[in-house]
């Protein structure tokens, strides 16, 4: 090979060389300035879908109580107190022994209806039933209603036996109970002492006001979302009323036997509120919306802008982990824009 011949080649390749270089330089300046698509950074997404849930409006709430008038209690049997458990600013339970009287014991007992006569097999009415609800409440197995049949005689009987009562054949005798107003009740005085001598009738201790209603306000000043509601006081559970007021028996006596509600009522003439679980009775399906997909509500008119590129009135209920919670008013739409303009929005105010 010529000396000619070599200097041309190695011109030839010192130019394709400067070329491939070039080349990738041209290349690389080309993905730093522009990476693929699959390469470049998402962009943030301008609309969501709707999506549904189900919104109780669960909420913590205090519940105001009122009570009856302190009233006189007093015991069906006579004679000499030979023992007593009644001691001022304490409380009495309903299916203990509360006293004896010539040493007979006599057994203290809470019925929504006051105790006026002997009770036996084949007596029927009002005080029947409130007995029926107290054995119920005691873990005895008896019907809500109906006349004194074997069951609540069996029952009866059962408490007689354990408690050592003078009768112990399943009828009830005056002389052997004393009706309390409520489960646990709060005693303002004792107003009779051992060793003193009793007549059947007369005040043997003063009993503060039972628990006759509680009243349910919506926390903070603000209103509970529309619809029927359930209260909850551990496993108690009863329907809230229109007005708030919750009267349900088997409710106020969880309420009234707890100690809650013992300790709200030492709290003298200004007791705390008990604290209720209020929720809705039957769970509501709302829309849940990222906050930036809803114009700032006035009340609880909002709008949301949907894919028809129209505004969707929405009525909000609530709000969960940062999201909003409401209805639409209308036809709703399949996704919501984010971060329009508020401006634009006139059905919050139509």
């Amino acid at each position: 090979m010529t000396e000619d011949r070599f200097q041309s080649r190695l011109v030839i390749a010192a130019v394709a060389l400067l070329i491939g270089a070039g080349s990738a330089a041209a290349v690389c300046a080309a993905l730093w300035a522009a990476p693929p698509p699959n390469l470049s950074e998402p962009s943030a997404p301008r609309t969501v879908p709707v999506v549904y849930v189900e919104h109780r409006d669960e909420r913590s709430a205090g519940a105001t109580v009122t009570t009856s008038k302190p009233a006189a209690v007093s015991l069906g049997r006579g004679g000499i107190v030979t023992s007593t458990e009644c001691v001022g600013g304490a409380s009495i339970e309903s299916g203990r022994i509360v006293a004896s009287v010539d040493g007979h014991p006599v057994l203290s007992l809470a019925t929504a209806v006051p105790f006026f006569r002997d009770l036996r097999a084949g007596t029927s009415g009002p005080d029947v039933d409130a007995l029926r609800a107290a054995l119920r409440d005691m873990g005895h197995e008896v019907a809500e209603k109906g006349a004194y049949d074997a069951a609540v005689a069996r029952a009866v009987r059962a408490i007689q036996i354990k408690h050592g009562l003078e009768q112990r054949d399943g009828s009830l005798s005056l002389r052997d109970i004393m009706w309390l107003p409520a489960a646990s009740t709060e005693v303002l005085s004792c107003d009779a002492l051992v060793g003193s001598a009793y007549s059947p009738g007369s005040p043997f201790l003063t009993a503060a006001g039972a628990l006759q209603s509680l009243r349910v306000a919506a926390p903070d000043g603000s209103s509970w979302t529309p619809g029927a509601r359930t209260a909850q006081f551990g496993s108690a559970s009863s329907a809230v009323g229109d007005d708030g007021v919750i009267t349900d028996a088997a409710f106020l006596r969880a309420v009234s036997s707890s100690t809650e509600y013992t300790a709200a009522r030492a709290q003298g003439s200004a007791p705390k509120p008990v604290s209720l679980r209020v929720a809705l009775t039957t769970p509501l399906r709302v829309a849940r919306l990222p906050i930036s997909a809803v114009s700032p509500p006035k009340g609880s008119a909002a709008c949301v802008r949907g894919d028809d590129d129209a505004d969707h009135r929405l009525r909000v209920v609530g709000s969960s982990g940062g999201a909003v919670l409401g209805i639409f008013e209308g036809p709703a739409p399949r996704t919501a824009r984010l971060g329009w303009s508020w401006t634009e929005a006139s059905c919050a105010t139509s």
